[in-house]
């Protein structure tokens, strides 16, 4: 045997290597990108039971549609700082933003939160 056939020989050898190891890698980053997709679902799952986000949605559900119809209640564009304490439905609005950014960046899709 000559010694082009040992070189071709290593030459394919090395391509079913290279070629096994990016089947390897693609397979670890599908693995890797599900790990965060769950890590990120999993956030944004408990993220409603926190005391605080917990109150806001119950103050949402229960309080909101009778203070809404109240004006100082709504004076919120006067430029000073809104109160958190008094308007609870902003750390409703930051949850559905901080979802909305979750799906945006593809870290969750949107198909797992719809059928919560």
């Amino acid at each position: 045997m000559s010694l082009e056939f040992w070189s071709l020989v290593a030459s394919f050898g090395t391509f079913a290597v290279i070629g096994a190891t990016a089947v390897a890698a693609v397979v670890q980053l599908r693995h890797l990108r599900q790990s965060n997709q769950l890590n990120a679902l999993l956030t944004v799952l408990r993220m409603p039971y926190e005391p605080v986000l917990h109150d806001a949605f119950e103050f949402v559900n229960h309080d909101l549609d009778a203070l809404v119809q109240e004006k100082a209640f709504m004076d919120l564009l006067d430029g000073s700082p809104i109160d958190r304490k008094v308007h609870k439905e902003i750390w409703v609005c930051d949850y559905y933003e901080r979802l909305g950014a979750y799906i945006k960046a593809n870290l969750i899709r949107a198909h797992l939160i719809n059928s919560f």
